[in-house]
């Protein structure tokens, strides 16, 4: 973007922000309760993708051993062999 192109850009968006008038509106319960579950949604599944690509990355530093789950080892430290 040249030079020229962004000042002309600057002051239409200056001009346009100081045609503004008061909106006099407000968000009714139904949509603030919407607003909220989205931002919670969001937040789970960014945590939700953080905790799959740890995994992911703990696997290939750890060239790509993974323990043994719980259930799956009997007493003493012996693999289970009933399941």
């Amino acid at each position: 973007m040249s030079r020229e192109t962004f000042k002309l850009t600057a002051a239409a968006i200056a001009v346009f922000a100081a045609m503004t008038a008061p909106a006099h509106a407000y968000i009714d319960p139904g949509a603030g309760s919407m607003i909220l579950q989205g931002i919670i949604g969001g937040v789970a599944g960014g945590l939700f993708i953080m905790r799959t690509y740890w995994a992911k990355a703990v696997a290939f530093f750890s060239g790509g051993r993974k323990n043994a789950p719980a259930e799956s080892i009997g007493e003493a430290g012996q693999p289970r062999t009933d399941a």
